[in-house]
């Protein structure tokens, strides 16, 4: 994904300002070159997930009734557009749970020296 690449993706990228911010988090409290693809979905899934949580607790409360609070969180996901992320732009749909089109999170590299090199973006 664009995350190994961040640094070298085009400036009018919307991912590399996010997967930048990301990389530099995590580097200030890991240490320079621990960040990982790993953890970048880690981070994605905490970006989609709160601003959810936030609506979804709006609209129902979990410890009265668990049930209406979950199908609350998951219309709340599934109403998610547009959001950058390090792996690509995020919009959700009831039939779309990936969230993810390929013009987004698709990069192709290659290892040049041991490093991750840009060969194309696909957009």
């Amino acid at each position: 994904g664009p995350i190994l690449v961040a640094e070298q993706l085009p400036g009018d990228s919307p991912i590399k300002r996010v997967a930048l911010d990301y990389i530099q988090r995590y580097e200030a409290r890991f240490g320079i070159g621990s960040y990982s693809t790993f953890g970048a979905h880690a981070w994605d899934a905490w970006l989609i997930l709160r601003p959810a949580l936030e609506r979804a607790l709006r609209r129902a409360d979990p410890d009265r009734d668990l049930a209406a609070f979950r199908a609350a969180l998951r219309d709340e996901i599934e109403a998610t557009r547009g959001l950058v992320a390090t792996h690509g732009v995020f919009t959700f749909s009831r039939e779309d749970h990936l969230g993810l089109r390929f013009e987004d999170a698709a990069v192709m590299v290659r290892v040049e020296g041991g490093r991750w090199r840009l060969e194309r973006v696909f957009r």
